[in-house]
C-alpha cells in the first residue's frame, strides 16, 4: 500500500463507518480489503458502495464513469482526500 491508498482508506472509513452494514471495524481493515481490488490512482473520486457485507471501490475520472456505480454508493471527491492527508501531515503550531 502506498501513502496515497492509506489516506484514501482513512477516508472512507471516516465517511462509512456510521453506516449500519459497514463491515470493517477501522481503516486497517478496510485497506486490507483494498489490496484485493484495483490499486488505487488518484482519479477525481472514489466511489464505495456495500454489496453482500463487502465494500466495493471504484474510482472515476468524469461523471460518465459513473454509470456502473449504483446510487446508494458513498462518493469522496479528491479535494476532500488531499484536504485530509495535509491536515495529518501539517505541523501544528499553536500560536
Amino acid at each position: 500500500m502506498n501513502k496515497y491508498e492509506e489516506v484514501v482508506a482513512d477516508c472512507v472509513h471516516h465517511a462509512m463507518r456510521n453506516h449500519e452494514d459497514w463491515p470493517y471495524y477501522d481503516s486497517k481493515q478496510y485497506m486490507d480489503s483494498l489490496q484485493q481490488q484495483e490499486p488505487l490512482t488518484a482519479k477525481n473520486m472514489v466511489c464505495v458502495w456495500i454489496r453482500d457485507g463487502k465494500a466495493i471501490t471504484k474510482e472515476c475520472d468524469v461523471a460518465t464513469e459513473l454509470v456502473d456505480v449504483p446510487q446508494d454508493c458513498e462518493t469522496i471527491f479528491r479535494h476532500q482526500i488531499e484536504e485530509a492527508f495535509y491536515d495529518a501531515t501539517r505541523p501544528f503550531i499553536e500560536l
